[in-house]
């Protein structure tokens, strides 16, 4: 109750700014009536779609597509509907407007997902599900060609944010997110957007060309031949720091292989190869050393910066030498943001606040101490959570805030023609045939239990292992009524084992295969 109360009193950073408002599933269309207002509050678009009848007697939603009320200088086009002419309509921008940074926003994002009852055994069956709201409000930006990074205790909404982003969220989400001032729907991620998971899903026995050379046939175009794949192949080997280890086995638990930095790196350069504009990595440094964490942050902050990337990852607690490293450093707590901007400028604005970082202290780890909710006891979590809360409250009010909303709301009237590239970049980024992907699995396949000796012999062992107790035991059968019965038994046993043999087999192999499908669907 008093986290829901101190929640629920916390100010919007768009208090100001009403833009973007809308309730969908991820995808879905805004709500129909739309107001925008400029810092002073003065309303400079107002954009109404109650159902008024057409000139030919028709009803429907209006105004069209393209339709604005125009109290400004300032205009904006709705992109979401069709014109009700049948033709896509587009509202020119005033080309005397300078041209605002194109970047990756979110705006109002609020994502509530459904709490698990508990087991069926305990009754959930009979309870429902409760409503957990796991983003509040969320307002921020990210731009092109910068590192970010977002910290925070475990539970405080960074994986969630990620999902949202991405469009892998499952539960309900409000808000708008929108990449170079377009809203993002899921086939403009698709094209646009890489995830790269936690977990490394790898075949131990491929080399590291292998690996990224199955996944390039399977990802880019069918097009491209032979020669253009290898080449970009090679391209992610030298941009991801492999090439020493580029015809070495990846490994497991049981042969050793590559290290986990080199694993976290293949991973990353699998998501390359089909250049997206936006990659997402959920803790890509969890489980490696200090000097392995720090190599990849490095070879994660040159992909930004030399391709002109949006780079924005999650990161547990990190270390001093890895923030110098970041364009921008954002700390989250209970879904809330406590603060986005350089690392820089993060010790001058927490001490403008009240809040100092002592003498030898890593600025990182204090700040996410002081934002933290201590959930040991009632009385800790009700202090950390209003403190943490004013911290929230803080920064929705700070100069860092108030420029994001600016590059926000600067956009409005600046459409970037991104359709015409998302259907170019859809026919180039053409799946491949499913005869080429089926060609590639089965031959990825072979070399895969090919190679991994001691599941091959096995494998092949266990039917003429089978055959020898099989004529030792017929051998010793009589000629009486019970061993009658014990050929039925032997012959059934004989007719129905193999089935299931072989399905165990089948089963072993679908996990390798449900792996790298994984892989894929990132």
């Amino acid at each position: 109750m008093e986290r829901d109360r101190l929640l629920a009193s916390q100010p919007s950073p768009l208090s100001e700014y009403s833009i973007f408002r809308a309730h969908h599933q991820y995808g879905a269309v805004p709500n129909r009536h739309r107001s925008y207002c400029d810092s002073n509050g003065n309303k400079f678009i107002s954009e109404s779609r109650a159902s008024t009848p057409f000139s030919d007697g028709r009803t429907g939603s209006g105004p069209g597509r393209g339709d604005v009320h125009r109290e400004g200088a300032e205009m904006y086009t709705d992109l979401d509907e069709p014109s009700h002419s049948g033709n896509p309509s587009y509202v020119t921008v005033d080309k005397r407007a300078p041209q605002p940074p194109a970047c990756l926003s979110v705006v109002g994002i609020t994502y509530t997902v459904k709490e698990s009852p508990g087991h069926w055994w305990n009754g959930s069956f009979l309870r429902r599900a409760k409503p957990k709201q796991v983003l509040h409000n969320l307002t921020m930006t990210f731009n092109i060609g910068e590192l970010t990074a977002l910290i925070g205790a475990s539970g405080s909404g960074k994986t969630s944010l990620l999902d949202v982003i991405s469009g892998r969220a499952e539960g309900t989400v409000e808000g708008v997110v929108s990449y170079k001032h377009n809203q993002c729907r899921r086939a403009m991620m698709r094209q646009k957007a890489s995830y790269v998971l936690q977990a490394d899903r790898l075949l131990p026995t491929l080399t590291v060309r292998e690996t990224l050379t199955y996944m390039a046939l399977m990802k880019l175009p069918g097009a491209l031949t032979s020669s253009e794949i290898k080449k970009k192949v090679q391209s992610v080997i030298e941009d991801m720091g492999l090439r020493h280890v580029a015809d070495s086995r990846i490994g497991g638990t049981i042969v050793r292989g590559v290290s986990g930095g080199e694993k976290r790196r293949i991973t990353i350069g699998v998501q390359l190869l089909r250049d997206p504009e936006i990659l997402l990595l959920d803790e890509p440094t969890s489980g490696l050393d200090s000097f392995t964490a720090r190599q990849l942050v490095s070879t994660l902050a040159s992909v930004a910066h030399n391709g002109d990337r949006l780079v924005l990852m999650s990161v547990h607690q990190p270390r001093s030498d890895i923030v110098n490293m970041l364009d921008r450093i954002g700390i989250l707590t209970s879904g809330q943001l406590a603060y986005l901007g350089p690392p820089s400028e993060m010790v001058p604005y927490f001490t403008s606040i009240g809040h100092p970082c002592p003498v030898n202290e890593n600025p990182c780890d204090f700040y996410m101490n002081i934002t933290s909710v201590d959930r040991r006891n009632a009385d800790r979590e009700r202090l950390t959570l209003r403190k943490a809360q004013n911290l929230c409250n803080a920064f929705s009010k700070s100069r860092l805030q108030e420029g994001m909303i600016g590059t926000i709301t600067s956009g409005l009237n600046y459409h970037y023609d991104d359709e015409e590239d998302l259907r170019h970049s859809q026919q180039q980024l053409q799946s491949p045939s499913w005869f080429r992907i089926f060609n590639c699995l089965l031959e990825r396949m072979n070399v895969h239990l090919w190679r991994d000796r001691a599941n091959l012999v096995g494998r092949l062992t266990q039917l003429p292992i089978f055959v020898p107790f099989l004529i030792l035991y017929i051998g010793r059968l009589g000629y009486s009524m019970g061993s009658i019965q014990d050929r039925m038994g032997l012959i059934y046993q004989s007719t129905q084992a193999p089935p299931y043999i072989g399905l165990t087999n089948a089963l072993a192999i679908c996990k390798s295969l449900d792996r790298q499908r994984l892989v894929m669907l990132e």
